[in-house]
């Protein structure tokens, strides 16, 4: 049986994480690449999870052929293909302190962010992506209730 929890309000938007963190790495001067921030967008989402019990964001987390991706984000950074993002905007809502010392702290766990995906734990480790991904398909949700079950009962 696979969990679910209802939408709430008090989710951010993928987007405002996104560009928390991205600014946390150009801070530190170490820009990341949108296929790292979408593998840092996969852990932050499961990390947030195991740490609250609550979902960090509502976004649908897609299984692409490259790993989990959480469409919006892609898009918002995909003019930097596969260099560094350098620039973002600052998120519409403010993100509470709390968790925004968690998103800096998982940015500072990071410190190749160039290479998240080489971390020893690649898209194939990824039991919940494993289960949905179908090549060719950019259109399959990894159900949330399958993340939490695979990856934040530890």
């Amino acid at each position: 049986m696979l969990l679910t929890i209802p939408y709430s309000e008090d989710m951010y938007d993928a987007i405002d994480v996104s560009r928390h963190l991205v600014k946390g790495f150009i801070g530190r001067g170490r820009p990341i690449t949108n296929l790292g921030l979408q593998r840092l967008m996969y852990d932050a989402w499961v990390e947030y999870y195991r740490d609250t019990g609550e979902y960090l964001y509502g976004d649908r987390i897609l299984a692409w052929k490259f790993g989990p991706m959480v469409e919006d984000v892609y898009y918002e950074y995909r003019i930097f293909a596969a260099m560094p993002i350098s620039f973002t905007k600052d998120p519409k809502e403010p993100i509470d302190r709390s968790t925004a010392d968690f998103l800096d702290r998982l940015v500072e766990s990071y410190p190749d962010a160039t290479n998240i995906w080489r971390t020893g734990r690649g898209r194939d480790t990824i039991v919940p992506w494993k289960e949905v991904y179908e090549e060719g398909r950019h259109d399959i949700a990894i159900p949330f209730g399958t993340i939490i079950e695979t990856e934040c009962q530890r």
